[in-house]
This record gives C-alpha cells, structure tokens and sequence, in this order.
C-alpha cells in the first residue's frame, strides 16, 4: 500500500457551521416544542380515553401512566398491550402510537383534581365564603332560639309549680305542701340502643358532651359525641381495643382516654383520628392535662404508678412517678386533677385507699405530699374545679363528701363535710361541684338520685338507673348526668341556688 492509500483512509475534513452552538437543541426543548405545538389541541379531561368511563385513585380502573405522558385507566391499557403483544408482539400506545413494553405503566396517585381556569377558583372561593358567613349567620341565630326555648321551659315550669301551688292550697291535707322548682330544669334525654357507658367529659368549645361508649353491635369500645342542645346531633369514634376508663376534654378539640387496653390516646374530635397513642406498662384508670402547659400529660395506672407524656415527645414517657409509702400501696388511681399555686403544678391523684399529690415547678423535678384525709374512710372520688377539691369517701357503712381549698403553702384545708349516714356507696360514680354566690354546692349520686347540697339539701334529681357519672359545665350553666345506658342534660335557672 502506498503513501497515497494510506493517507485516503482518513476522513476529509468537515466545515463545521460557525451558529451550531445557537441551533442545537437538546431533548428537553424538543418535548417542549412539541408540547406547544399541541398545546392547542389539549381538552382538560376525567375520563379514560379507552373505555370513556371515570378513572379511580386505586382499584382496577386506578390512573396509571406511560412514558410518552398519556394516561389511562390501569385495567383498559393492560388489557390494549397484551392484546397488541399476542397479535404483533409489540404494542404501541393508544394515543401517540409509540412503543410500550408490558411493565410500563405506572401508578398515578392525584390528591385531587382542580380546574385549571382560574375564574373558576376564584367562584368557588368566593360561594365558600359565603357559605361561611352563612352557617356563622345560622348558629348565631340558633343559639338565640335555644335561649328562647329555655326561657320558655323555665316560665312553664314556674307556671305549672304555681298551678299545683293553688291545687294544694284549695284542699285541706295534713300532708307538707311543697317547695318551689327545681333550679336545675330537665332539657334533653339521649340514648342509643346497645351501647353502654361509663365516663364523660363536657367540651364546651362545641356545645358538646363526649362518652366513653362499648358499641355492641360493633364489637367496639370508643368515644361518642352528643350536642347539648341537640342530642340528634352524634357520632361514634372508635378508638381503643378495651373499656375506657377516663376521659378528658383538652385543647383544640382533642380527647384525652386511657383504659383497660394498656394504651393512652390523644384523639381528634375534627377529624375523628387518633393522632397520639402511648404503650403503658400496666392498664389505665385515669388522665389529665395541664391547662397552663397543655404539652404535659398524666396518666394514672391500676398499679398506683403516675406517667408523665410530653406531646412532643411521641415514644415513651418522660417521667415515672411511684408513691413512696411503707407497706407499698397497689390500688388503682382512680381520679386525677392537676392544680396551680404560684406558678406550681399540684397533680392530685386519688386511688382506692387514700389521696396524695406530686407538685413540680418546671414540670422536671417533682415532690410528692401527702394529703389530710379522715382514716376511717377511703376515697374513690376526687374532683378539682374552681381552686375546690371535693373528696368523695366511703367506709363499710357511710359516704362522706369533704370540701377542701388548697392554699398557696400547698395544704388542702377542709372547709366544710357532709357525712351521710344513711347510705352505704358501693358502685364507684363520678361526683362533682359547681360554685354560685361564693357557696360551693357538691353533687352527689345516691344508686339513682343527684343530691344537691351545700348545708342544707336544695334538690333532688332522679333519673332510670344508678348513676355512672356528673358533670357541670359552668359556661353554660349545664348539669349532666349519666348512666350505662343514658345521658341527661339539665339547666340551671335563676340567680342562686334555693336553700
């Protein structure tokens, strides 16, 4: 080979254009100029282009995508390949006709559809807000009714008490005539048919009582709400695996329970989800919040053992807190509340035998102390409103109800008691106490009746079966109370109570 033949195996050489840097294009402005050549001839669509039927979110007609970007519902675009394969032994996709393998489409999974015309986002934000102003406009005008109502129950009671006054007067008898109304007026009865409960709290940011309920029908334990004025109004939300032992209204609408299933569980009464739950090492009997530093939790356990949570904190709980008393003392925390003095925290904690406390300042370090209680008695009841602790006791014969004030050195001192000699407690109820005129009048339940009473007895309710728990709502003036199968709801009216 000569010189000459060899030098001709190379390439001649090629004028390179001097604009090629300007006319180059790489693959993402060709996608891009062919997407706005057709940009025109896109039509906003919810269907599949295969069967024309709506696609799904998931299921066997779910969204499911190609690489070529069309999409179609998963079960019509599977079945369009394996048919091409089986004929040609390729297939293409339906719309662009390019060439797809069998693995190739993709889930889609939309949060949801808007429209893409921003004049119809702006109508929708603006009917919604007028369906705002409207239902704002409604409740208003509906808590005014209730009102109403109530005046009018009032009035026809007083109306009725006046006619039976007159009755009685007009007859000689050597009977005693009776007292004026009840201050506390019969408004509402709700039950729901194979349910059973046990405990409740009153959120009154909605108007509402929650229940811890056993739904048998269900074969589930959970909370229901009922609306204080319009018991119609409720729902089930199941959440825990065993019976609810306590309940507790806390802030933003959330629900504090623990139970017999060894868990404690932080549930959303917005959107009906548990958002929170513990593990316990031992069932649960009570639980709390601290109002002044809502991130703190307590729970009482079946093994007289305090847990403290930090709602932050989402695995365990931060402190443990053990009763250091000789001979040790396993009965159940039964009753929990927590209390403030001068920037101090007192958790009151009452099981089956006594009730002590454990104060802390930063929520990091905490005291235990020892309450005054009578020996005789032993409490299953403590309740903790309005800087008064009531102490519900009982012994082998009597009940007795203690009134206590907590001062600012942190001792509980007993302000007045109320012993009741004739009858014996043995179902554990839920007591409570409301303040009127700087009296403090204690509710207690007696199998089927609520005693009202400060020294002297003013009423007397009576209800279908013995009482579970009670509970008053000061906001709203409201008494509840419950029993296994029934809530009722009552109303105070008037100035003060009728000694």
């Amino acid at each position: 080979m000569s010189d000459l033949d060899e030098e001709c195996d190379f390439q001649i050489p090629v004028n390179i254009p001097l604009d090629i840097f300007k006319r180059k294009r790489n693959r993402t402005q060709v996608d891009n100029l062919e997407y706005e050549k057709n940009e025109e001839h896109l039509v906003e669509t919810s269907v599949c282009t295969i069967c024309q039927s709506d696609w799904t979110n998931n299921g066997i007609h779910g969204i499911v995508g190609l690489k070529c970007g069309h999409v179609f519902g998963k079960d019509c675009i599977d079945k369009h390949i394996r048919l091409l394969i089986t004929k040609y032994s390729v297939a293409n996709c339906p719309i662009c006709e390019k060439v797809v393998t069998k693995s190739e489409p993709r889930r889609i999974w939309p949060n949801k559809f808007i429209p893409c015309n921003v004049d119809d986002l702006k109508l929708l934000k603006k009917e919604s807000e007028e369906a705002d102003m409207m239902i704002t406009q409604l409740e208003e005008a509906n808590k005014l009714i209730l009102e109403q109502i109530d005046q009018v129950k009032f009035e026809l009671n007083l109306l009725a008490s006046e006619s039976q006054s007159k009755s009685t007067n007009s007859q000689p008898s050597t009977q005693p005539t009776e007292t004026l109304p009840s201050k506390f007026v019969y408004q509402h009865l709700f039950s729901t048919k194979d349910e059973t409960y046990k405990v409740m709290d009153i959120v009154p940011s909605q108007d509402m009582a929650v229940l811890s309920v056993w739904n048998k029908p269900k074969q589930q334990y959970g909370i229901r709400k009922v609306n204080l004025y319009d018991p119609k109004q409720t729902e089930f939300i199941p959440n825990h695996s065993g019976q609810i032992k306590d309940i507790k209204s806390v802030l933003q609408n959330m629900v504090l329970s623990t139970g017999l299933d060894k868990t404690l569980k932080l549930t959303s009464l917005t959107s009906k989800q548990v958002v929170q739950s513990y593990k316990l090492e031992a069932p649960g009997w009570s639980c709390t919040i601290d109002a002044e530093n809502p991130n703190t939790m307590y729970c009482g356990l079946t093994n007289n053992t305090v847990l403290v949570f930090d709602i932050r904190n989402t695995k365990n709980y931060i402190h443990k807190l053990v009763e250091p008393c000789e001979p040790k003392i396993y009965s159940p925390i039964h009753s929990m509340d927590v209390a403030h003095k001068d920037g101090t925290s007192i958790v009151i904690c009452s099981n089956l035998e006594h009730i002590y406390g454990w104060s802390t300042v930063n929520n990091e370090d905490y005291e235990y102390m020892p309450f005054e209680y009578t020996n005789d008695y032993k409490s299953f009841n403590t309740t903790y409103q309005d800087n008064v602790l009531l102490s519900s006791l009982r012994n082998k014969t009597s009940t007795r109800y203690e009134v206590r004030q907590i001062d600012s050195t942190l001792k509980s001192n007993l302000d007045w008691y109320f012993n009741n000699d004739n009858h014996k407690q043995t179902l554990i109820s839920r007591n409570t106490h409301f303040k009127r005129e700087e009296q403090v009048f204690i509710c207690f339940s007696e199998n089927d009746k609520l005693k009202i009473r400060n020294e002297k007895e003013v009423q007397v309710i009576k209800v279908n079966k013995p009482i579970v728990d009670t509970k008053y709502e000061k906001d709203h003036d409201i008494l509840a109370i419950l029993t296994e199968d029934e809530l009722t709801i009552f109303k105070f009216f008037g100035d003060e109570m009728s000694q």
